[in-house]
């Protein structure tokens, strides 16, 4: 299998910077290969051509740590878990998404409306059309195997199978971010939140530490 990583125009064309697996029949494990393909150029691998569900050249906040904070918008973090009693949720649609991420595969296509093919489990499809439709079901582009499912970490720890400290911290500092600032609060020593003080006046206001340069840090002042 090709998978595109990242594209290129060069002005004669698009590059491809592709990851590869071996070929079924190799005898290679596991390993992958990193190339950059363009139509013109040869190549002897039995699928030379990047895949067009599995890609990652539109999703690059899952592989280049410079666009981790990508993530937690693009997963549908930022959005509450609802309960829902939806089968294609239930079966770890990313419905919530899919109709911004066909946006984003038709704008990689220089288009601002089309249909967009989603593919399910077995043979099972879905025409997902934005704005008025342009292609027909057979020709329409497909939404990125990356786009279609949820996030497996995101699930996990909406299910509270998983802690945050079990995931890279990149990915953690995307998906719950509040958590992972507390944690780093706590292991500073630091609380973490400002905490109400009784002033004996009308009114309670936070307790703030005062920077003393070297000097001792003890005291403490009141902002009301």
């Amino acid at each position: 299998m090709t998978i595109a990583l990242a594209r290129y125009d060069t002005g004669d064309g698009v590059v491809h910077l592709v990851v590869r697996t071996p070929p079924g029949w190799a005898d290679a494990g596991q390993r992958i290969s990193l190339a950059l393909w363009d139509r013109a150029g040869p190549c002897r691998h039995p699928h030379p051509h990047p895949d067009r569900r599995f890609r990652l050249d539109l999703h690059r906040h899952l592989w280049d740590a410079r666009r981790s904070d990508e993530l937690r918008t693009r997963c549908g973090a930022d959005r509450p878990a609802v309960p829902s009693a939806d089968p294609l949720r239930e079966r770890g649609c990313a419905v919530d998404r899919w109709a911004a991420e066909a946006a984003i595969l038709l704008r990689a296509q220089g288009r601002t409306a089309g249909t967009v093919t989603v593919r399910l489990w077995g043979r099972r499809r879905l025409l997902l059309r934005v704005g008025p439709a342009t292609a027909r079901g057979d020709t329409a582009p497909v939404l990125p195997d990356a786009a279609t499912w949820t996030l497996p970490d995101l699930e996990l720890l909406r299910a509270g199978l998983i802690d945050a400290d079990r995931l890279h911290p990149l990915v953690a500092a995307a998906l719950v971010p509040d958590r992972v600032r507390a944690a780093a609060r706590r292991a500073a020593g630091l609380p973490d939140r400002g905490g109400p003080v009784s002033t004996g006046g009308p009114g309670d206001g936070v307790a703030a530490r005062v920077d003393q340069g070297g000097a001792p840090r003890g005291r403490l002042t009141v902002r009301m």
